[in-house]
């Protein structure tokens, strides 16, 4: 990640590994916007990654199933009606 100005760290292979955003964090250099991808279901994941130091996500299939995608999106953001 030297010189890097974002780091993407994908969760899955064939299946997620729910910590691993989490524990690679720390290693993860300051200034480096981190970016946790893949197995992101609801607010309470982007919450803990948040809370982990993760500075976005990248969300696809839970936004591509669901039947209305804004409403799952503001659900991810905490943004509920």
């Amino acid at each position: 990640a030297r010189g890097a100005c974002a780091l993407p760290v994908l969760r899955k292979d064939f299946t997620v590994d729910r910590t691993l955003a989490e524990r690679l964090a720390p290693a993860i250099p300051e200034g480096v916007v981190r970016v946790s991808e893949s197995g992101i279901r609801d607010r309470d994941d982007v919450a803990r990654l948040a809370a982990a130091g993760f500075d976005a996500v990248l969300v696809g299939e839970t936004l591509v199933t669901s039947a209305r995608p804004s409403v799952a999106a503001a659900a991810l953001l905490g943004r509920e009606s």
